[in-house]
C-alpha cells in the first residue's frame, strides 16, 4: 500500500489538539468595570487568563462600538482560547473588514478555519497574509503556532524544504506538537525521504509515546519501507492507544493475515476495545442471545470475501483477510444492542416509510439501527462527528444518529423528497441544532415520478468549503442516471475530509449477478445502455447497475480512493455482508 495516495498535501491534523469540552475558567478575584478603558481592561483579562469574562467584555465592547476593529479582534482571541472556533471565524472577519491590514488577524483567522476543515479558506487567508506583510513569519520565528502555520502554508505552495525548516522550527519550540511531526514525516516523504520520514516519526513518539496517530503513521512509513515486523508492532500499539483504528480497512489491507490474528484474541485487545470512549457497555458482557437482532439482514455480518468477486477490481481493494472480524462483529453487536434500547419517536408516517423500502414500523427501525451501527464502525465515527447523509429519506439514519452523536456534533441530511425533508424539519432538527436537512430542487425527478428527459444538475454552493468526517449514500445510487451519480461522486471527493471515509452501496453487475439471472429469471427488464451501464428505467421505478471496472473508472475519475468493498445479497452473491454492493470510498483530491 502507498500511504501517499492517500494523503492530500495539506495537514492532516488540527493545529491543536481538540479539548472534548473547554476546561473552566478560575475566577477572577475582582469585578469588571465597565467603564474603564475598553482596551486596558482587555489587557487586565488577557494576563488574568480570564478568557471566559474576556468574551463578555468583547461582546459588551462590540455592541458599544461595532466599529471599532480592537473590539472584535480581542473578542476572536478569547473564542480561540476556548477553542470556539466558527466564533472566532466570525469575530476576525469582522475585524478585518474594518480594518484590513491587521496580520495577526489574517493569522488567526487561518488557523481557526484549519481546526475546522476549511483547508482551502484557511489557505487563502494565507495567501492575503503573505501579500500584506511578507516577513511576517520570519518576525514570528519564535512562535510555534505561527511556524506551524507557515509550514502548512509552503506544503500548500510545495516548497519542500521551506516547509520543513518550518516545522523544524516548530517543534524546537514545542517538540510535543505530534501533529507537527506528522506533517514534517508527511513533507519527507513527498520528496522521497524515506528514511528521514520514519526517523521523525520515531523522534516525534520520544517526546509523545502516548499518541497512537504517531504510532499509526510511523507504522505505514515502515510497511511502505519493507519493515513489516516493526509495522505491525507499532500498529498493535496505535490499536491499544485508540482502539477505533483497528476497524480501519487500510490496516487491515497493509498487514499480512498472520501478523495481525493475534490481535484479535488478545486479552489487551480485548481490554482495549472494552476501554473504548464509545460509551457502549463493555463488549465481554453482551449476551449472544440479545445478538440475534436485526432486521431482513443478518444481525452479525459475515466477513468480508476472501476471494475477489469483481471482474477488474484493482488488487489494492481490500475485499477480504478480515482477520479483525470477530472484534469487529462485537463491537457492532454491542452498538446495535445499545441503539435498539432507544425508544425512537417520532416515528414517520407509514407512505414517507415505504419510500425506504421499510413497510412497518418496526422494520424502518431495525434496518436503521442496523445500518448505523456498521456506518460507526467501518467508518470510524467519533461521537463528535461531522455527517453528510446523500438520500437521508424521512430520517432513518438521523434519528438514529442522534442517539449516538454528542450535541457538538454537526449532521446534514440531503433529499429530492420536499415532504420527506418538511418531516424531519419538523420532527427531528428540533432535537438537535446541528442536525440540518434540505430538499435539492431537481428537473426531472424520476424517482417518484415519470422520467421527462431532463438532465439534473445538483446545486450544492450551500455546502461552502465544508469538510464532512464522513458521507453516507444508502440505496442512493441505484436508483439515479449516470449522469446525477457523477455530480455526487464530485460532491463527495470535494467535501470529504482527508481522514473522513464515505459509505456508498451500488448494484454491482458481475458474474454472481448473471449468474442469478440465469438461475431466477429474475431483473431480465435490467439491459445494457452504454458500455458498463445498465438500466431498467421502469423498474423499482429507477434501476441501475455498474460492471465493476465502469464503477472503478467513475470513481478514479472523481479522485475516490476504493479502501474497502464487498458483495451484496440483493443477486445472492457469495459471502455477502449487506443487502447492495458496498464500498468505503476516501478522497485523494487535495484541496
Amino acid at each position: 500500500m502507498d500511504p501517499s495516495n492517500l494523503t492530500p498535501l495539506l495537514p492532516l491534523e488540527p493545529l491543536v489538539p481538540l479539548s472534548p469540552v473547554p476546561q473552566p475558567i478560575a475566577p477572577v478575584d475582582w469585578t469588571v468595570d465597565w467603564t474603564v478603558d475598553w482596551q486596558a481592561q482587555a489587557a487586565r483579562l488577557r494576563t488574568q487568563g480570564a478568557w471566559q469574562e474576556m468574551i463578555a467584555h468583547g461582546q459588551a465592547w462590540s455592541q458599544q462600538q461595532p466599529n471599532c476593529w480592537e473590539a472584535f479582534s480581542a473578542l476572536g482571541e478569547a473564542y480561540m482560547q476556548v477553542e470556539r472556533w466558527e466564533e472566532a471565524v466570525t469575530a476576525y472577519r469582522r475585524s478585518l473588514e474594518l480594518n484590513p491590514d491587521l496580520d495577526w488577524s489574517y493569522h488567526y483567522l487561518s488557523v481557526a478555519l484549519f481546526q475546522l476543515r476549511q483547508w482551502q479558506t484557511g489557505l487563502t487567508y494565507c495567501q492575503k497574509l503573505a501579500a500584506l506583510n511578507p516577513e511576517f513569519w520570519q518576525h514570528h520565528s519564535h512562535d510555534f503556532q505561527v511556524q506551524q502555520q507557515y509550514g502548512n502554508f509552503l506544503v500548500h505552495q510545495r516548497r519542500w524544504e521551506a516547509a520543513i525548516t518550518a516545522y523544524q522550527r516548530a517543534l524546537e519550540l514545542k517538540p510535543t506538537l505530534w501533529e507537527v511531526w506528522i506533517s514534517l514525516s508527511k513533507t519527507l516523504q513527498q520528496i522521497n525521504r524515506p528514511s528521514e520520514a520514519i526517523a521523525t516519526l520515531q523522534r516525534g513518539l520520544q517526546f509523545n509515546p502516548q499518541t497512537a496517530k504517531l504510532h499509526y503513521h510511523l507504522a505505514e512509513a515502515l510497511l511502505t519501507s519493507g519493515e513489516t515486523q516493526a509495522a505491525v508492532l507499532h500498529y498493535r500499539r496505535a490499536i491499544e492507544l485508540m482502539p477505533q483504528l483497528a476497524g480501519h480497512p487500510q490496516l487491515e489491507a497493509a498487514i499480512p493475515a498472520a501478523s495481525m490474528l493475534d490481535l484479535a484474541t488478545t486479552d489487551a485487545a480485548t481490554t482495549a476495545f472494552n476501554q473504548s470512549p464509545l460509551g457502549l457497555p463493555p463488549l465481554l458482557t453482551v449476551s449472544k442471545r440479545n445478538s440475534a437482532a436485526a432486521p431482513p439482514i443478518p444481525p452479525t455480518a459475515p466477513s468480508i470475501a476472501t476471494t475477489p468477486r469483481f471482474r477488474s477490481a484493482p488488487a489494492r481493494v481490500n475485499q477480504g483477510s478480515s482477520t479483525l472480524q470477530p472484534i469487529y462483529d462485537k463491537i457492532a453487536t454491542a452498538l446495535r444492542q445499545r441503539l435498539s434500547q432507544h425508544r425512537f419517536y417520532p416515528t414517520p408516517p407509514l407512505h414517507l416509510i415505504g419510500t425506504s423500502g421499510s413497510y412497518t414500523i418496526p422494520s424502518y427501525r431495525d434496518v436503521g439501527v442496523f445500518y448505523t451501527a456498521d456506518i460507526v464502525q467501518q467508518c470510524l465515527l467519533s461521537r463528535k462527528s461531522r455527517i453528510l447523509e446523500i438520500g437521508c429519506g424521512s430520517g432513518r439514519i438521523a434519528q438514529v444518529l442522534q442517539q449516538y452523536l454528542d450535541p457538538a456534533a454537526c449532521y446534514m441530511g440531503l433529499d429530492v423528497n420536499p415532504a420527506a425533508i418538511q418531516w424531519c424539519n419538523h420532527n427531528l432538527a428540533p432535537q438537535n441544532a446541528n442536525f440540518e436537512f434540505h430538499t435539492l430542487p431537481v428537473a426531472n425527478n424520476y424517482y417518484y415520478e415519470p422520467d421527462n428527459g431532463q438532465i439534473n444538475q445538483y446545486d450544492l454552493s450551500f455546502l461552502g468549503d465544508r469538510q464532512f468526517d464522513c458521507i453516507i449514500a444508502l440505496s442512493v445510487f441505484n436508483h439515479l442516471h449516470q449522469e446525477d451519480t457523477v455530480q455526487y461522486l464530485q460532491a463527495i471527493s470535494q467535501h470529504l475530509d482527508p481522514y473522513g471515509m464515505a459509505y456508498l452501496t451500488f448494484f454491482t453487475i458481475d458474474e454472481d449477478f448473471f449468474q442469478f439471472r440465469q438461475q431466477t429469471g429474475l431483473h431480465q427488464e435490467l439491459s445494457p445502455s452504454a458500455p458498463g451501464l445498465w438500466y431498467a428505467s421502469h423498474y423499482q421505478p429507477c434501476f441501475t447497475g455498474y460492471e465493476p471496472a465502469h464503477l472503478w473508472s467513475l470513481f478514479e475519475a472523481t479522485e475516490l480512493t476504493v479502501l474497502a468493498t464487498s458483495p451484496g445479497s440483493w443477486a445472492q452473491k457469495k459471502n455477502a455482508r449487506l443487502y447492495p454492493d458496498w464500498f468505503l470510498v476516501t478522497s485523494n483530491n487535495s484541496r
